[in-house]
């Protein structure tokens, strides 16, 4: 209580002119008049140089940072440093909610076995207030509708008809190239039709990577080994698994490079359907997993076995993708890429070293104990300032109720007119292009 509301009182009370109504007033009287005293008096502390954060509004309404102190979307955040020089003070305000109207998103399936293992569950929630749904009867009631690509050839019950304020996204998982000559999927059929591309392309309009870095982290949290119990029962070089045998563009040059790999001196086993040997190999002792991607330089296409060998404690050795895009996705330093050298022999002689030398092997698994992607991502991009990380983003199902929100706050509707561009004609020429000489 200030000095000055207590003499106040004090007086009061000293010469009895005070009743029981009349105490009660003055003590909350001096109370309310103590309280403006003293966060006043805080607020103006003598020898502090340092200038004030603070901007005192009103007596019944908490004080907020000044905008340039504050980050988007947030009123006040938990901890709100008052001063440089002082202590941290924890001041907690309720979030501000957003009511949605409930969006259902279908997604279009022509049958029930269609539906692909990782896809969502029927009446899945996102944050948003939007739901998935596959009921065939939600086609003119859903306010987004997902086409795979898959079922492009299909004859499409809404291509003449739809409704103006549905979304159509056009979804792909597929490497360009076997789209066009083993899908035989024809985009130009589909010009002014979709709305949105949903890809593992990170230019669109919703980036959908087949792997995020939070999952693959929150999977390595879930199984905690250390890197000694890891690297403890390895006693062989490297293995790679060949499933996919289509004579496509993408398997000619694996393969010719897999020739390449074994003339430098590289000894590896060899599983998969390709090779007859579909029974399950113990992947535990071996050091390194190749993975020889089937799309070569398709921009941002990384295989999911890249992600499988990180979770079972193998290092990938990566052909295919351009570099850029698996450092974008991966953990600093967890893999090895093959066009980091200049020929097959340098590459090799690189993993024979490092398997001769625990602590040049380790140094591939300080990702695993860590499994912070704020700071593996500020590692990244201390290295590779010019790149764009995009770990901390929302992807997939929940960025897509996310943009349909902003188009809709904004009014905004948008019509892609050539499927066709986005998906074959802004490739790069070595994806969709002649046969490329081969480094060896």
């Amino acid at each position: 209580m200030s000095l000055l509301s207590s003499n106040m009182m004090c007086d009061c009370l000293c010469r009895g002119r005070v009743s029981n109504k009349g105490l009660i007033a003055a003590l909350l009287f001096a109370w309310i008049l103590s309280g403006t005293f003293l966060m006043l008096t805080w607020y103006e502390m003598p020898g502090q140089q340092n200038e004030l954060r603070f901007v005192f509004q009103n007596f019944n309404q908490p004080p907020t940072l000044r905008k340039e102190f504050q980050k988007p979307g947030n009123q006040l955040g938990k901890h709100a440093v008052v001063k440089r020089n002082v202590s941290i003070t924890t001041l907690t305000t309720k979030p501000e909610e957003k009511h949605y109207t409930p969006c259902l998103i279908l997604i279009w399936t022509i049958e029930r076995n269609e539906i692909e293992k990782g896809w969502p569950k029927e009446n899945l929630s996102l944050n948003g207030n939007c739901r998935i749904t596959y009921k065939h009867n939600a086609v003119y009631s859903a306010h987004v509708i997902v086409l795979h690509q898959k079922i492009m050839h299909s004859i499409l019950p809404w291509k003449h008809s739809r409704k103006r304020s549905q979304r159509f996204v056009w979804w792909s998982d597929e490497n360009p190239w076997d789209l066009k000559h083993f899908g035989q999927r024809d985009p130009r059929k589909f010009g002014n039709f979709f709305n949105l591309t949903m890809t593992y392309r990170t230019d669109s309009d919703v980036f959908f990577p087949i792997w995020r870095k939070e999952s693959l982290f929150k999977e390595v949290a879930n199984h905690p080994q250390s890197v000694d119990e890891i690297i403890r029962p390895k006693t062989l070089l490297a293995i790679w698994t060949a499933d996919d045998c289509k004579p496509s563009r993408g398997n000619q040059i694996r393969m010719k490079y897999a020739v390449a790999l074994v003339k430098a001196g590289l000894s590896f086993t060899k599983t998969g359907i390709c090779f007859n040997k579909e029974d399950k190999v113990d992947l535990k002792p071996y050091m390194f997993y190749l993975v020889l991607v089937d799309g070569y330089h398709c921009k941002d296409y990384l295989h999911e076995k890249i992600w499988q060998a990180l979770v079972k404690g193998l290092v990938p050795v990566i052909f295919g993708p351009y570099r850029d895009d698996v450092l974008n996705q991966l953990p600093h330093h967890s893999f090895i890429h093959a066009e980091d050298f200049r020929t097959t022999r340098a590459l090799v002689d690189h993993m024979h070293a490092v398997a001769l030398n625990k602590t040049l092997y380790k140094e591939y698994f300080i990702w695993r104990e860590s499994r912070d992607i704020e700071l593996d991502d500020a590692v990244i991009h201390s290295h590779h300032p010019n790149l764009k990380l995009r770990s901390q983003e929302a992807t997939g199902w929940s960025r897509l109720c996310e943009k349909f929100r902003e188009m809709e706050a904004k009014n905004q509707t948008q019509v892609i007119r050539s499927l066709e561009d986005f998906v074959f004609n802004t490739e790069s020429k070595h994806c969709m292009g002649p046969q490329d000489k081969l480094v060896t």
